[in-house]
């Protein structure tokens, strides 16, 4: 499911490697240049979840900079912005993932308790988790492409429908199986219906004149189907 699979990503990359934090940081565009948004985050820095930090303020910058795995030991050395934190880092292990081959985040994983060290395993893990990352990720984009699509495709339906009811030609609107979806008045008083259910219930072809059928059905439609319109 796209609201959680990336929180169940950082989840079992805390739990496979031992750390005692993880979390995804996004790149995205800010008002005063780009910040990496933590949108997964589990752990110590559970709390953290949807905050953002500028690119150079934040290791995984330095990570998208240099396109590999990295292991850093107290970071806060070299990125004072970590030390707001409640914990501060023992080590931070942190992977890049990409979308089109353009590296646009990463997964990262962190201990605290200053006897906590990672292993060449665990960024063999991180490493292959990253890739889960850019396919989940890929995913998200996708869907939210398609949803934007929809509610789109629902305006212009709704404002057609608008203009429909205040015409006195007919006008209809079926589905892709040419199942009747919505009927205006004059499309009604034609078939001689009287409401939006009775339309929905009557097969298309009905709205049509009996000489005209045989058309509709063995050219007008397939050619709609084949070339997205037809006359």
């Amino acid at each position: 499911h796209p609201n959680t699979v990336l929180q169940l990503l950082v989840e079992l990359a805390m739990e496979l490697t031992y750390a005692e934090a993880a979390g995804i940081s996004l790149l995205e565009p800010g008002e005063d240049g780009d910040v990496f948004r933590w949108v997964a985050t589990t752990g110590a820095w559970s709390s953290y979840r949807d905050g953002t930090i500028p690119t150079n303020a934040s290791p995984c910058g330095e990570v998208l900079a240099r396109d590999t795995v990295l292991l850093m030991r107290t970071p806060e050395r070299a990125f004072p912005a970590l030390l707001q934190g409640d914990s501060s880092i023992s080590e931070a292990l942190l992977a890049p993932f990409y979308l089109g081959g353009i590296p646009v985040g990463t997964l990262w994983v962190v201990k605290h308790h200053p006897d906590g060290q990672f292993e060449a395993e665990d960024a063999r893990i991180l490493k292959c988790l990253a890739r889960f990352a850019s396919a989940a990720q890929q995913t998200i984009n996708a869907l939210q492409v398609a949803q934007a699509a929809s509610q789109q495709a629902e305006v212009r339906v709704e404002q057609l429908i608008a203009l429909a009811e205040i015409s006195t030609e007919f006008f209809g609107i079926c589905d892709m199986e040419f199942m009747p979806i919505y009927g205006n008045a004059a499309a009604m008083k034609m078939v001689g219906l009287t409401d939006i259910n009775q339309v929905k219930r009557t097969p298309v072809i009905e709205f049509f004149f009996p000489e005209d059928q045989a058309f509709i059905v063995d050219e007008f439609f397939p050619r709609v189907l084949r070339d997205g319109y037809g006359k």
